[in-house]
């Protein structure tokens, strides 16, 4: 009666856009009913679009959405610790990483200035008041920093994979004169408010612009290691992301303090189970998460960001510039999305090292500090340090002019001093900035007398990053790491105040930097007996606003980004990403992925695994990913291929081994069809396989040192021709290198390390660089198998020409030359060189400098000119004139030393008369000065 026997439900999961019944009859007559239809208009879904589990399909349709394919996050919190436990004081100098339980806590040791030492401790702790959530707090294990005397520092970070909150720990033993300061910050690098109890003999004070204390101050006189009164214990209520202790004094008495074990809470994510969702943004600047399941993800039109989470999913982010997630948003290596502000590192903002105020002129800044410039903290350390350099703050005025700064004018009175007043001695000053900075501007002044100063910027990767430099008419500038722009400077002598256009350089980095270190030396022999001194003005910058976070999760997604500047991150999982169009951001994450960015100037990350990269045309920076590489194929975890077989041709160069060891960075140049005329360059890193075959180029040797002649052959399969006379370009690149290049007008570039450039058969015109890094006894330049008469020809310090008459070989960054056995004539600079002439009737005339000279065999005329020489006159009769300076002379014949000549009167003679006095007859002159 109720029909229920003769009825049908009917469900339809969709996505439906038409419904059609069709009504029959086979015989007589036949009715039916058709209920209301119900269903969900996608249509009209918007803000927050949640499917239940199973499998949903979701349009998101017009308008800006939040669509999530299963269930949104619920998230909790647990109570976890930082330990000491099962550290070891290796861990506590160089850093480790901890895994707490939700959370990864990497602990580094960020300044280590002076004497400060730091290792593990095993003393009696005071724990009282450290929230451990019930868990029983270690008192006898603990991080101890050690300071002797005013220029001491230590400090401490630590960094949290997510903000934990209500973190607590105590830092015992703050007596004598120590100070010690905390700061914390968010996920956005802001700096956020700390709260300090400290015992009756501390002073607490707020010495940054947050509120509350963030300054511990001993009151003096000591006690126990446990001791209530020297106790403090700090607390932040967080979120945090990153902690840093700061422990230096401000007197005479050693202080030691001791960091207890750390307590937070940690983020705990619950996910509901999920299913293989169908999920559609339309148009709109959406954002959608396919949670659980094997999901089918596409943002459509606009600006979107999409995650697929877990499961193998399909993910198209259509037109606009979107950011894709493979899987979780979680690692702190996402993109900066909110642009940049212009931010400044400024010295006159340093701490005083004698108290908590401000920084006096000529205050030491050896030990390093923290500073913070808004959105990036950058800390400031001296490293590599060579007998005993000056390093102060000055208030001297400066030259600031270009300075690229920001809306306030560049402060002309604020500089770090650096003096160096002993041949040899330098120090290195390093900025580490806690996000990538970009557009880094800055002025040295003042690089006069003796100064030589070396610029190193280091980006994200690693990899150093170009340096443009300009100039005063007072200053050299050189190429010697051939990364881009010239990077070290070196003074052409003479003096001149700080403000002085002839002796300041103005540098200015693209970047993006990681870390920037500016090296200060004195090389006496550029202006002998003057001191060298520099000061750096405050640097300038643009830093990250706030970023995101991406990357863990796991499942072989599908990723396409298609039109738009995406940025693309396959998480964990064998993915694949398609980058289209445009400049796309494509980052592998963990997992074997296959990632293509197709057009435009892509950057391109593998990440962790083994990796195919397909390089484009258009400009792409690609990065194979770091880890380890294992000779087993069965164990090998990282082993990545760039895929250069569909590009035309090109030739790979600035190919170095990468700093794991296991792999390469370079840089692919592409050609035309012709093979001559550059049309394009990317640069790759850690990769370990390359697809496709180089046009014929430059001959790249290893960083390893090598013999390096006529038929080698590089890992390109370029090859130093020889004998057939084609004119090559060879690069030694790292260790000490032997090269020829034998027949043909090459060019030569030794790289870093002790090299030798050998000239075996004759002269030809080759151009010879012997590199200025990595070197202990320097370059040399051997034609000692070759008897013409040649002419060698110092026209600067290092620099000069070899020729026979009819071919002319130049060279620069020689530090010795060695001649044959030809008549050859030597004519130095007014620097000081160090020459072999070989056999031969050979003429030396050395000018300034002190100089080296070996005559060996032959009857030579040698002459030091100026400067301390030691000249060495060899087998034969020489006429050696040491000229002025205190020089050391030796006729050296050793099969006569000690046998007066016929004409010396016998008396007292302990030797035989030489019955062969014109043998090896030297006339010596030793000129002016105390002469040997």
């Amino acid at each position: 009666p109720d029909g229920s026997d003769y009825s049908v439900t009917v469900g339809i999961d969709g996505p439906v856009s038409r419904i059609e019944v069709i009504h029959t009859s086979t015989s007589g007559t036949s009715g039916v009913h058709v209920s209301d239809v119900y269903f969900d208009n996608l249509a009209t879904v918007s803000l927050e679009d949640f499917g239940p589990n199973g499998d949903d399909t979701i349009n998101g349709g017009e308008g800006d959405d939040l669509i999530f394919g299963d269930g949104a996050g619920q998230q909790a919190s647990v109570r976890e610790s930082f330990n000491w436990e099962g550290a070891s004081d290796s861990d506590i100098d160089n850093g480790f990483t901890q895994d707490t339980g939700n959370v990864t806590v990497t602990y580094d040791r960020i300044v280590d200035a002076g004497s400060h030492q730091s290792r593990l401790s095993s003393r009696d702790l005071n724990t009282n008041g450290i929230d451990s959530g019930g868990e029983t707090v270690d008192s006898d294990s603990s991080l101890y920093s050690l300071n002797n005397g005013t220029n001491d520092k230590g400090a401490f970070s630590w960094d949290f994979s997510a903000p934990v909150s209500d973190v607590s720990f105590n830092i015992n033993d703050v007596d004598h004169d120590a100070i010690v300061k905390i700061t914390a910050f968010d996920a956005n690098g802001q700096p956020i408010r700390v709260d300090l109890t400290g015992g009756s003999q501390i002073t607490l004070k707020d010495t940054d612009s947050v509120a509350g204390n963030d300054t511990a101050d001993s009151n003096g006189g000591s006690g126990a290691s446990d001791a209530e009164a020297y106790t403090l214990n700090v607390s932040i209520a967080g979120p945090v992301s990153k902690i840093i202790v700061e422990h230096s004094q401000d007197g005479g008495s050693n202080t030691g303090i001791n960091v207890t074990d750390m307590y937070f809470d940690a983020p705990r994510g619950v996910m509901l189970e999920g299913g293989d969702d169908v999920l559609t943004g339309g148009s709109g600047n959406d954002t959608i998460f396919g949670e659980g399941g094997n999901d089918s993800i596409d943002g459509g039109t606009g600006n979107d960001s999409l995650e697929g989470n877990a499961g193998d999913d399909t993910i198209s982010g259509g037109t606009g510039n979107d950011t894709i997630y493979g899987d979780t948003n979680t690692d702190a290596s996402a993109p900066v999305t909110g642009g940049t502000e212009r931010e400044s590192f400024e010295w006159d903002k340093a701490p005083d090292p004698h108290d908590s105020t401000s920084v006096d002129n000529n205050d030491n800044l050896a030990g390093g500090f923290v500073q913070n410039t808004g959105n990036v903290d950058v800390v400031f350390s001296v490293k590599d340090v060579t007998k005993t350099p000056e390093t102060t703050f000055s208030t001297d005025q400066q030259k600031v002019h270009s300075i690229t700064g920001d809306s306030d004018p560049v402060n002309a009175n604020s500089s770090l001093a650096s003096l160096a007043d002993e041949d040899g001695e330098r120090a290195t000053y390093k900025l580490d900035f806690s996000k990538d900075v970009t557009n880094v501007s800055f002025r040295i002044n003042d690089i006069d007398n003796a100064s030589k100063v070396v610029i190193v910027a280091v980006g994200p990767d690693g990899s150093r990053t170009p340096i443009d430099v300009a100039t005063g008419s007072g200053i050299t500038a050189q190429d010697n790491d051939g990364v881009g722009g010239k990077e070290t400077l070196i003074s052409k002598g003479g003096d001149g105040p700080d403000t002085t256009p002839d002796y300041s350089t103005l540098v200015n980095i693209a970047g993006p930097v990681d870390y920037l270190e500016i090296t200060h030396i004195k090389v006496q022999s550029l202006s002998p007996g003057n001191n060298a001194g520099i000061n750096i003005t405050d640097v300038y910058f643009d830093a990250p606003v706030d970023g995101g976070a991406m990357g863990a999760g796991a499942g072989n997604d599908l990723l396409m980004g298609d039109e738009g500047d995406d940025y693309i991150n396959g998480g964990a999982g064998n993915d694949t990403l398609m980058g289209g169009a445009d400049n796309d951001t494509l980052d592998g994450g963990t997992g074997r992925d296959s990632l293509d960015g197709g057009a435009g100037a892509d950057s391109i990350m593998g990440g962790d695994d083994e990796d195919t990269i397909v390089g484009g045309t258009d400009g792409d920076y690609i990065d194979g990913g770091a880890g380890g590489f294992n000779v087993d194929d069965s164990l090998n975890t990282d082993d990545d291929t760039l895929d250069l077989t569909g590009v035309g041709n090109f030739r790979i160069i600035d190919k170095v081994v990468d700093g794991n060891g296991n792999g390469f960075n370079g840089t692919v140049v592409l050609y035309d069809t012709d093979g001559m005329t550059e049309t394009g360059r990317f640069e790759f890193a850690e990769i370990e396989k390359i697809l496709g075959t180089p046009a014929p180029g430059p001959v790249d040797g290893l960083d390893s040192g090598e013999n390096m002649g006529p038929g080698y052959t590089d890992l390109q399969g370029d090859q130093i021709d020889g004998t057939d006379g084609i004119n090559d370009t060879i690069f030694g690149n790292g260790g000490d290198d032997t090269i020829d290049s034998g027949l043909g007008d090459d060019t030569v570039y030794g790289g870093s390390g002790d090299d030798t450039f050998a000239l075996t058969d004759k002269i030809d015109n080759d151009v010879i660089v012997g590199g200025e890094t990595g070197e202990t006894n320097g370059d040399s330049l051997d034609s000692s198998t070759i008897n013409d008469d040649l002419t060698l020809n110092f026209t600067a310090p290092e620099k000069g020409t070899l020729s026979d008459g009819t071919n002319t070989t130049s060279f620069e960054e020689i530090e010795a030359a060695r001649l044959g056995g030809g008549d050859d004539t030597v004519t130095g600079s007014e620097g000081g060189e160090k020459v072999s002439t070989g056999g031969g009737n050979d003429s030396v005339e050395a000018n300034g400098g002190d100089d080296t000279i070996d005559g060996q065999g032959g009857d030579d005329a040698i002459s030091g000119g100026s400067g301390d020489d030691d000249i060495t006159g060899g087998d034969g009769s020489d006429l050696l004139n040491g000229g002025d300076g205190n020089d050391v002379i030796n006729g050296n014949n050793p099969g006569s030393k000690g046998v007066p000549d016929a004409d010396v009167p016998l008396i007292n003679r302990p030797f035989d008369q030489d019955t062969d006095p014109n043998n090896d007859k030297d006339t010596i002159f030793g000129g002016a000065g105390n002469d040997t």
